[in-house]
C-alpha cells in the first residue's frame, strides 16, 4: 500500500493506526480524505494512540482481562500482592471521583 499518498517512512509506520479504525480506514481508502486526515480521526477516536497515559490505561486494561486463575490464587495467598492490588483499586476509584465519572 505504497502509492503517492504516503511518501514518508512515518506515514508508512503510522497505517496500522489508521487501519485499526474503522471509520478513518473506510474514509481513506474509499479516497474521501487523505492520509493526514485519516490518521487525525484515528487518534481523535483513539487517544492512547498519542498520548501514553492512556495507552498504558489500555495495556493495563488488557492484562487485567487476562489474568489468569493461577494469578488470582497467587494474589490471594500473598499479601504483598493484594497491596499492590489494592492500591490500584484505590487510585483507580479516586481518579473516576476526581475526573466527575458517575456510574
Amino acid at each position: 500500500m505504497t502509492d503517492d499518498s504516503m511518501k514518508r517512512a512515518e506515514e508508512i509506520r503510522s497505517l496500522p493506526k489508521i487501519l485499526h479504525d474503522y471509520k478513518a480506514k473506510k474514509q481513506y481508502l474509499d479516497k474521501e480524505i487523505d492520509f493526514t486526515e485519516a490518521l487525525e480521526i484515528s487518534k481523535s477516536r483513539h487517544p492512547e494512540q498519542k498520548d501514553n497515559f492512556y495507552n498504558q490505561i489500555v495495556k493495563t486494561t488488557k492484562l487485567l482481562q487476562e489474568c489468569s486463575v493461577e494469578r488470582l490464587v497467587e494474589i490471594n495467598s500473598d499479601p504483598n500482592k493484594k497491596y499492590i492490588l489494592k492500591s490500584l483499586y484505590k487510585e483507580v476509584n479516586n481518579i473516576y471521583k476526581k475526573a466527575g465519572i458517575k456510574n
